[in-house]
């Protein structure tokens, strides 16, 4: 099988399925180059203090999540509880951080610094975001760990996150159906405190106790560290180039706001 085939196999990853079907420059990307490049302008954009050069990354997030053809109810969906948090530290850090009052009306003072602050807070959560979702929902998750290995990841590490994942939807599946049991049970829809508190313990045990089984299982099957992960075919010539670019990129921005501060590095 070759690159092009291989890229267009249609190989779900847990809690993106569907999304790494596309047809786009970024999906039809190396997922071992996509990783290295993504992954500069990730921890790039994490590393700034500057609003406004943060906004920098934040453009170039809204350019590769446009050029991946990702829906946006895809982006929105998936930012709507960590954004409701977000949002209400960037509303009120302007409120109640800072010395120098840009506006007041009555007992209510804007203040610069928190306002510089905000807008750093919710560009830089917007570019992470668009990075990390552009990356997952282009990326299959077999593919994305068979890169993390080729990079040279411990086999340790990948199984914990492979499992994570998996036994993460396994846990949502078992408080759906307690749930479920528990209001044909009470015969009403309204679960109280004492039953959420009773739901948890019981999950906590069933968890312990299934994760003991899980790993004698593991065990009595030969396992030691390392499960089979897929081989990926080598990276083209422009999967090269496309690393690069980014992470050329995130890293002369990077230097660019240490050489030329705009408000103070």
């Amino acid at each position: 099988m070759d690159g092009v085939q291989w890229r267009r196999g249609i190989t779900e990853s847990i809690g993106f399925g569907g999304y790494c079907r596309g047809t786009s420059p970024i999906h039809y990307w190396h997922p071992t180059c996509k990783l290295l490049g993504i992954g500069t302008l990730l921890l790039a954009s994490a590393a700034m203090t500057q609003w406004t050069w943060t906004l920098c990354f934040s453009g170039i997030a809204l350019g590769i999540a446009r050029l991946s053809q990702l829906p946006g109810h895809y982006f929105r969906r998936r930012a709507r509880y960590p954004g409701l948090f977000i949002f209400a530290i960037v509303i009120t850090a302007p409120l109640s951080m800072g010395r120098h009052t840009l506006f007041q009306w009555q007992q209510i003072h804007l203040y610069a610094e928190g306002l510089s602050w905000a807008i750093l807070i919710a560009s830089r959560f917007g570019t992470l975001l668009l990075f990390t979702l552009t990356l997952l929902g282009t990326t299959p998750l077999p593919h994305l760990l068979a890169a993390l290995r080729s990079l040279g990841l411990s086999p340790w590490l990948l199984d914990l996150f492979l499992l994570t994942i998996r036994y993460l939807q396994d846990l949502n599946d078992c408080v759906q159906a307690m749930k479920t049991a528990m209001r044909l049970r009470g015969g009403g829809r309204q679960i109280h405190l004492r039953h959420w508190a009773a739901l948890a313990g019981s999950l906590l045990i069933r968890s312990y106790e299934k994760s003991e089984r899980i790993d004698r299982a593991m065990r009595l099957r030969g396992y030691q560290a390392g499960l089979l992960y897929e081989t990926l075919p080598p990276p083209q010539t422009a999967d090269y180039w496309g690393a690069g670019a980014t992470a050329l990129l995130g890293l002369g921005l990077l230097l660019a706001a240490k050489v030329y501060p705009i408000l103070g590095f």
